[in-house]
């Protein structure tokens, strides 16, 4: 084989992830299936389209953006940019978990003025409860987050 021949076939291997020709079609139209599967969830999930809505599809985005890094991700700082993503989804979480009483962890109360959040509807908790506090440090901590990191999580 000459050249050309050889790095062609190498970077057709390289393109389907080492799978032969069969497997990627069928790997290919899976993912197809899965992305309507996912359009269709979020379309008869809430057709709002509220702020909870935009931060489902962005958390949902970074799981599975974590999936492509622990599975494909080939740079040396790939375990910190998982770190990284995972906090980011965490702290989704604490944003979407508005209306849980569950016990949460300590809040510490001391500081809550520094965080604000503009034009958020009244939700169940008092301005001054620790739920409160915890939602809007976790909303402009995740903020702050992806302003810096954001960007760099590309391969």
């Amino acid at each position: 084989m000459d050249d050309d021949e050889t790095w062609s076939k190498r970077f057709h291997f390289i393109l389907h992830k080492g799978l032969p020709e069969k497997e990627w079609k069928a790997y290919q139209k899976g993912i197809r299936q899965d992305r309507l599967q996912i359009w269709a969830m979020f379309m008869n999930e809430n057709p709002d389209y509220d702020y909870h809505y935009f931060l489902n599809l962005l958390k949902f985005k970074l799981e599975w953006m974590i999936f492509y890094w622990e599975n494909f991700g080939h740079l040396a700082r790939a375990e910190q940019d998982i770190s990284r993503m995972r906090i980011a989804t965490r702290l989704l979480d604490i944003i979407m978990d508005e209306n849980s009483d569950a016990p949460i962890p300590y809040v510490n109360m001391k500081n809550k003025h520094r965080f604000r959040v503009y034009h958020k509807s009244q939700g169940m908790y008092n301005e001054d409860s620790e739920y409160e506090a915890r939602f809007r440090k976790a909303y402009c901590l995740f903020f702050r987050f992806l302003e810096y990191h954001l960007l760099g999580w590309w391969d």
